[in-house]
């Protein structure tokens, strides 16, 4: 069953294929135990890993036109993207911005400088994708409604820093149990941009109950000491026929910040420095907890989700892999706890890899 559309059932993945490899990092073959998965996965690290000092072949060629490379760039792979590439000036501005992105952060990753300079690397690279690194911006983000296309963003600031934010959050919505769909699975109401998927699947917390999305590591930063846990915490209520989702205040962005970069620590020594030691399966994990942990903070205004997208496709390409169509990603990172989480995105690679299923 796919990831995307349709949604995914959690205890059908659990005893899936992609499962076996998640849940006990080992391969079975119609119930006989053949290999370790993290031993398969070191000779394909081996074979197809990126040199350091060399840029994925993937980037080194990267063309726009590409439509395999398109599909990493919107959210699912039957989307008609790679068809309007001739006839939407916006959209090929769009994939040229996502393009120059990869290839700044290719140069800041490849040197090991991500992880020390986070802040930074994000900075510039939602200032490419915003403008493309000019004066001009091109790009605001598919979820902007229309009143607001136009709307200035500003690609030097987190939203923190922003002192009219600084003390606010964002909410969004992320489920409706009322919605008007018709038969392709697109809004028909008010308001369309701005509407979730609708095949997220829950569970979702009921009318009047509110469930935190819970990060450990980030409570446990002693940086995080001086506030009610609670209150650092994303949040998903029921309201009515609603799910709601509440972002952390933006006042604890630096918490999330700081965990972005030690996740990306991990992921450096794994492909950087200590390759070909690390199994596969955990640099993807780690990917994964790197997007979740991002999504949640909510870092800029908008055009979060197509900046760690772009740095989450290349990431996989760097590893040997095929990167993966955004999805409802972003959604599921929302309200998934970190474990579920992490099983849907491991699927959504194993989908794009087949080699890499267990058989």
């Amino acid at each position: 069953m796919p990831y995307s559309p349709r949604g995914i059932s959690l205890e059908g993945l659990r005893q899936s294929a992609a499962a076996s490899v998640y849940d006990s990092g080992r391969l079975f073959d119609g119930g006989r135990e053949t290999a370790p998965f993290g031993e398969r996965l070191l000779i394909e690290m081996g074979a197809r890993h990126t040199a350091r000092e060399n840029p994925p072949a993937f980037v080194e060629k990267l063309d726009t036109s590409d439509r395999d490379w398109i599909r990493e760039t919107v959210r699912t792979e039957g989307d008609s993207a790679p068809e309007r590439l001739h006839e939407n000036p916006e959209f090929r501005n769009y994939l040229a911005h996502v393009a120059a992105a990869w290839k700044d952060f290719d140069v800041r990753f490849r040197k090991g400088l991500v992880s020390g300079n986070l802040r930074k690397a994000l900075k510039a690279g939602h200032a490419i994708m915003v403008n493309g690194g000019g004066k001009k911006q091109a790009y605001v983000g598919t979820t902007a409604s229309p009143e607001e296309r136009f709307e200035l963003i500003d690609p030097r600031l987190f939203a923190h820093e922003i002192p009219r934010m600084v003390i606010q959050t964002a909410t969004i919505l992320l489920k409706d149990w009322a919605s008007e769909w018709n038969g392709r699975d697109e809004w028909t109401g008010p308001g369309r941009e701005l509407q979730p998927p609708p095949y997220l699947e829950g569970p979702f917390p009921a009318n009047g109950e509110t469930w935190e999305l819970w990060f450990q590591e980030i409570v446990d930063a002693p940086e995080a000491k001086r506030w009610d846990p609670r209150s650092t915490m994303p949040k998903n209520w029921g309201v009515g026929s609603r799910v709601l989702h509440r972002y952390p205040p933006f006042f604890t962005q630096p918490l999330y910040l700081d965990r972005m970069s030690q996740i990306m620590g991990h992921i450096e020594n794994c492909l950087l420095r200590t390759h070909p030691n690390t199994p596969l399966r955990d640099v993807i994990i780690l990917i994964a907890d790197y997007y979740q942990v991002g999504i949640n903070a909510h870092l800029f205004a908008r055009v979060n989700n197509s900046l760690l997208m772009a740095q989450v496709n290349y990431l996989l390409h760097f590893a040997g892999l095929r990167g993966i169509a955004h999805g409802a990603l972003d959604y599921y990172a929302l309200y998934k706890v970190p474990a579920d989480f992490r099983a849907i995105f491991v699927r959504a690679v194993l989908e794009r890899n087949p080699g890499l299923e267990p058989r």
